[in-house]
């Protein structure tokens, strides 16, 4: 009997104005008429979703591809924003060195704190079915993203 060790799971986040904001799933031909925010070509995250695009026969125009700190920088500095996702944990985590780092450079850029979401403070589970409680969900990320726009 095989079971998955993880199941990776994309999420497309949208205004609330948008047509996908109400939709439980959209297509990855719909996913690639909106402006989205990608890693670089080269990063395999990038290229599984390449892939997914391609058998789609979709072509995205991402409006930011990023690997740097550079470009995260001038993303924040136009939207005077920022959020960070990520599934290691809040406390102590890379996501904590990502903030940290755009805090030192873009502080004036900032018009809100930087919004961090994140595994909690709890021991990672070894069963794949524990894993849901400890990885931050598309509900969290959502709620970040609300709270962080009403700043």
């Amino acid at each position: 009997m095989q079971h998955p060790l993880y199941v990776e799971h994309y999420c497309l986040f949208v205004p609330e104005t948008s047509p996908y904001a109400d939709k439980p799933s959209v297509t990855w031909t719909e996913a690639a008429q909106e402006p989205l925010c990608l890693l670089t070509p080269n990063m395999q995250n990038r290229r599984i979703v390449d892939r997914a695009f391609a058998v789609a026969n979709a072509h995205p125009s991402p409006r930011l591809e990023t690997n740097s700190i550079m470009n995260l920088l001038a993303s924040v500095r136009s939207t005077s924003k920022c959020l960070v996702v990520h599934e290691d944990a809040q406390f102590a985590g890379f996501g904590a060195e990502i903030a940290a780092a755009i805090l030192s450079a873009a502080f004036f850029d900032l018009d809100a704190p930087i919004e961090r979401v994140a595994a909690p403070r709890v021991p990672v589970p070894f069963s794949a079915d524990l894993m849901p409680g400890v990885v931050p969900d598309v509900a969290q990320i959502k709620a970040a993203m609300d709270r962080l726009l009403r700043l």
